[in-house]
């Protein structure tokens, strides 16, 4: 329901979809938690979809960032005494940071990069598809040996395309944020997929090495006793046979989230917007 609820477009026809989820898990959840915890909070579940109608998605009113932006005043403010005015000082350096980042006309590499460094904020670029490899990597990939047999083959753990961070999959485990799952456009379709290798051939542009499941399902939830709902934006199947394929990262689109379950059931999820995925 709430994967629903942040879609990037609401079609009208999901706010009585989100209502009847919301409703079918208030009344169930006593079933499931014991009525104890039948908090306001539940009961604020209920008014999801009214909200949904009047203001749009929920990514377009929700207070995350907002509460990012706090904590970054709470972790600057030093002072014992008088945190507003250090706030206030502090406020007008972070926009006087935005319009020196986004001012070409006047600027200091040296403090441009502090500034973005220390608050995060976006400078105005027009090379989005940039490309910068990391972290040579010295193992030779069997199935990009097998196609470009005669070419001098470059592997890397890491690629920045412009601001995104990928990695193959080996170099993600372990790791927090894996990022090595991501959508991409083969023969004009989408798929979701994962990075195995990132190299270059013959030092020229780099490729991704992408293997995916060819045939996934889009997830079905029961909405009620009479009706299910297919949700496309959640993926899964069953099989654990995987193709391979070289891209070029043009046709790199997004990240995605990659999940495999106990039951070896491999789940697909796609963002619920772009400013989750980047």
């Amino acid at each position: 329901m709430m994967h629903l609820s942040e879609s990037r477009e609401i079609h009208p026809s999901y706010i009585n979809v989100i209502s009847r989820l919301g409703k079918n898990f208030v009344i169930n959840f006593p079933k499931l938690y014991s009525a104890r915890h039948c908090v306001q909070v539940v009961h604020s579940v209920l008014h999801i979809s009214d909200t949904i109608h009047d203001f749009g998605p929920v990514h377009t009113f929700t207070t995350f960032q907002y509460e990012n932006e706090l904590g970054l005043l709470t972790r600057i403010t030093k002072s014992t005494r008088r945190h507003a005015q250090e706030l206030i000082g502090y406020l007008h350096l972070i926009q006087e940071a935005y319009c020196h980042l986004n001012n070409f006309n006047f600027m200091n590499s040296n403090f441009a990069n502090y500034l973005f460094t220390r608050f995060a904020c976006h400078r105005k670029s027009d090379d989005s598809k940039h490309c910068q490899l990391g972290h040579l990597r010295k193992e030779d990939d069997s199935v990009v040996r097998l196609l470009f047999p005669f070419a001098h083959i470059k592997y890397y753990q890491t690629v920045h395309v412009g601001r995104i961070r990928l990695c193959i999959r080996t170099y993600a485990e372990g790791k927090v944020a894996d990022d090595s799952n991501i959508i991409f456009i083969f023969d004009n379709v989408q798929y979701r997929g994962k990075i195995r290798s990132i190299f270059t051939i013959d030092d020229g542009e780099p490729h991704l090495l992408v293997g995916y499941i060819a045939n996934l399902t889009p997830l079905t939830c029961e909405i009620d006793d009479t009706e299910n709902f297919v949700y496309h934006n959640i993926l899964f199947a069953t099989t654990t046979k995987w193709s391979y394929v070289p891209i070029e990262v043009n046709a790199f689109v997004e990240k995605s989230i990659f999940f495999r379950s106990s039951a070896g059931i491999s789940y697909f999820f796609r963002q619920p917007t772009l400013d989750h995925c980047s």
